[in-house]
């Protein structure tokens, strides 16, 4: 986190704070090995440029709607989200966090979210189920009718990109916050591997 807010002392905009919420999913090591020079390497990370940048878009649907579901990802990088949730909020936004009921690998939960200090940004709900990512058939009836009453979502993470993408979201406005961790991912997405991206789908 103080290497993080170096970054925003210099340039604190909407992008960085977006891109800093992306270098906390790429800090997984599950899907990387790194070496003890973290401080260069999210320095590194957060100097290339979004391979989708929806920037715009984004902002406008800040301004546009009041209330945002917003999918977590890995017990890791919530702190990193915090970052970004706090600039949401400025916005006045009305924020919903969804977390796992139970972990599958690091998923994020309640208690992982509450020690972070998410619930200073908005409500913490659990989505009923303990899966790799969004997957649909498995939430909650009570975290359906939340799902179902929020028309802008932001979700973090590979595999919640690769649930929600496998349902009908045509009545909601979708940003994707990830990196593209794997090949069939950035194959279906248009991006190399390891790219960074904030995509409206």
């Amino acid at each position: 986190m103080p290497i993080a807010q170096k970054i925003l002392d210099e340039d604190d905009c909407l992008e960085n704070r977006v891109k800093i919420a992306i270098v906390g999913n790429i800090l997984d090591f599950g899907a990387f090995t790194l070496d003890d020079d973290i401080e260069s390497f999210i320095k590194d990370s957060l100097k290339k440029d979004l391979a989708i940048k929806d920037i715009e878009k984004f902002e406008d649907a800040l301004k546009k709607y009041d209330n945002v579901l917003y999918l977590v990802d890995n017990t890791g990088e919530i702190v990193f989200d915090k970052i970004l949730l706090s600039k949401i909020k400025e916005y006045g936004v009305k924020i919903t966090i969804a977390v796992k009921s139970y972990p599958i690998l690091n998923d994020a939960c309640m208690e992982d979210a509450v020690n972070a200090g998410l619930d200073e940004f908005g409500e913490i709900v659990e989505i009923g189920c303990g899966t790799v990512g969004y997957v649909d058939s498995e939430i909650s009836d009570e975290f359906r009718k939340i799902f179902d009453s929020h028309e802008f979502i932001i979700s973090k993470g590979m595999g919640n990109y690769e649930g929600l993408t496998e349902i009908d979201l045509s009545d909601k406005e979708v940003f994707f916050l990830l990196c593209a961790k794997c090949t069939t991912i950035s194959k279906d997405i248009g991006v190399n591997l390891h790219d960074m991206l904030l995509l409206n789908r």
